[in-house]
């Protein structure tokens, strides 16, 4: 089951990823469709996308194996950018592996955020969130706001390209969204208790919350930020007339062409503050409400099915797609909250899973979630040095370094605001935890998918479309390097990786015990006939640097040894 839906979806968006590319099938005069170049392209989409599930898989294994602390969407990131040098170099060999290069961002943001919300979402530790509410609203709205408008002002008063507010919000609203990924893996696998499983459930809902606020945002300030270029001769006809101007009288000539494009009509037209404000207020009440209603019933649809792995995968499966369409297409409301409301109702009702079924249905989405991940990462990298580097220097460099200082100082300004609210709601906040949700304010796929978007939009300049795709994927390459190489330093500095003295004493009881009972299987086996010519001391060595083995893991990350925890 999971292999077919595997090959469909790959089918699917290599069709996609051809019409969007601008190809179009020539039709005999029998009306039989016929172009093997197009075949041609939309086999190399789907070789591309294998290779890239093959290059997932190998460099998750060779960091699995020889570096474990190095993230892997970094690694995914880099060897896009290597093969986008390469596609950039062979462009004419290699024209029929590039095609997803040009996919619509829109179909992008359709294919891969239902599963990338839905699996957040339904693998959530739901008690601890309703306990993290409170701080997760704070965070994700007003503190998300916050920390837009303070990267806009990094944006709007030093850089020198002269970007608009409406540019530079933009630009900070696509910033200020955090991806939890790499951040949660780590604080899930550390031994700090409950304080570190409270964390990772703060920065988890929170992320998830503030992708919605992002979406909104970016859509808001992206359609009163589209500007005509100052570098561009526009041409129409007015009156029959052919007539060209350029930016500095666009409007008052373009709303007089005989015929209107609508996304150049938009650029004239500002969005009247009563209309911006109706826009917010559906995207925030109806997205959620559609999420929770659709959650009920699909739940109670699981509920009718019984021990059927196939109908209840294909139902989580589908549902999500659904509810994120309906909310975008047809209530002009955000999917994003819809998705996540609609996930925490399904995380909710568990219990109508069928108890054989739920524990395959959580790996199937946790490898939903890291197929994703590897697709955009990978096809982002491509992008980036195949397409957006033509418009920068050694100045945007300079930029990106100073965007990541103010891109992280924003974030500790708005922690610090807000301390006084975090500190008395859910399990409080204290310097120490702040600090963790400062550094582990991680960027990732969302606020790629919203730099491609811009990267795709004819109402702004090439140069500026190629500098945003540049500064957003710099700060997203920059995040996971350095945050998170760097996460596990932090919750050992800040107390967070020490494990308490009855805790340690408690397994270094243990693990004596493991070892007493080793040597007594041990001597056990050695009075046995059957095994008398068996290399005991091999056998011993063997299992003393398996048991070594075991307790080093379990303490790594506390630099300590355990007493007693080697034979004599």
């Amino acid at each position: 089951m999971r292999h077919n839906q595997l090959i469909r979806f790959i089918i699917l968006l290599g069709f996609c990823a051809k019409v969007q590319a601008g190809e179009h099938d020539l039709v005999d005069p029998d009306g039989i469709p016929h172009n093997a170049s197009n075949d041609n392209t939309s086999l190399g989409t789907i070789l591309f996308l294998s290779a890239t599930f093959l290059i997932g898989a190998l460099t998750r294994h060779i960091i699995t194996r020889y570096l474990p602390s190095f993230p892997y969407t970094v690694a995914l990131l880099s060897t896009g950018m290597l093969l986008g040098i390469l596609f950039r170099y062979y462009a004419e060999d290699l024209k029929n592996y590039t095609s997803l290069m040009y996919i619509d961002p829109h179909l992008l943001m359709y294919t891969f955020l239902p599963v990338l919300l839905f699996e957040s979402a339904f693998l959530l530790d739901i008690h601890a969130i309703k306990k993290s509410i409170g701080q997760i609203l704070v965070l994700a709205i007003p503190g998300y706001f916050v920390s837009s408008v303070m990267t806009a002002v990094v944006i709007f008063y030093i850089f020198s390209y002269k970007w608009s507010w409406n540019v530079s919000m933009m630009v900070g609203a696509i910033l200020s969204a955090t991806d939890p990924v790499a951040v949660v893996a780590l604080l899930k696998s550390s031994p700090g208790g409950k304080d570190v499983h409270h964390l990772s459930i703060l920065i988890e809902g929170e992320s998830l919350l503030n992708d919605g606020a992002a979406i909104v945002l970016f859509n808001i300030f992206q359609n009163n930020a589209m500007e005509p270029c100052p570098d561009r001769t526009y041409k129409c006809l007015i009156g029959g007339n052919q007539t060209a101007f350029s930016h500095d009288n666009f409007c008052d000539n373009y709303l007089n062409c005989d015929q209107k494009h609508d996304l150049n009509t938009r650029i004239c037209e500002t969005m009247p503050t009563t209309a911006i404000l109706i826009d917010i207020a559906l995207k925030v009440v109806a997205g959620p409400l559609l999420g929770i209603v659709m959650g009920y019933v699909i739940v109670y649809w699981v509920g009718k099915v019984f021990n059927d792995y196939l109908t209840e995968i294909t139902i989580t499966v589908g549902s999500p797609y659904l509810v994120y369409f309906i909310s975008e297409m047809f209530l002009n409301s955000s999917g994003v909250l819809s998705v996540v409301l609609f996930g925490c109702v399904v995380n909710m009702n568990k219990m109508n899973i069928s108890p054989e079924i739920e524990d395959f249905l959580n790996k199937f989405w946790e490898q939903m979630g890291y197929l994703v991940n590897t697709i955009i990462f990978l096809v982002v990298g491509t992008i980036i040095t195949f397409s957006a580097l033509d418009n920068i220097d050694a100045t945007d460099i300079v930029y990106l370094f100073i965007l990541y200082v103010g891109v992280s100082a924003s974030r500790s300004i708005m922690l610090m605001t807000f301390h006084f609210v975090l500190s008395r709601l859910g399990y409080g906040s204290t310097w120490q935890s702040a600090s963790v949700l400062m550094w582990g304010a991680l960027r990732g796929a969302v606020s790629l998918a919203l730099a491609l978007q811009v990267n795709h939009n004819d109402g702004f300049c090439e140069a500026m479309r190629s500098k945003i795709l540049f500064f957003v994927s710099g700060i997203v390459f920059f995040t996971l390097l350095v945050n998170s190489t760097t996460f596990n330093k932090v919750l050992s500095i800040l107390g967070f990786c020490h494990i308490s003295k009855a805790k340690k004493i408690a397994v270094d009881s243990a693990a004596d015990l493991i070892m007493d009972s080793m040597k007594r299987e041990l001597s056990i086996l050695k009075e046995d006939d059957d095994h008398t010519d068996s290399r005991w001391m091999k056998l011993r060595k063997f299992v003393i640097s398996i048991q070594s083995t075991i307790v080093t893991r379990i303490f790594w990350r506390t630099g300590k040894k355990l007493a007693n925890s080697t034979t004599k």
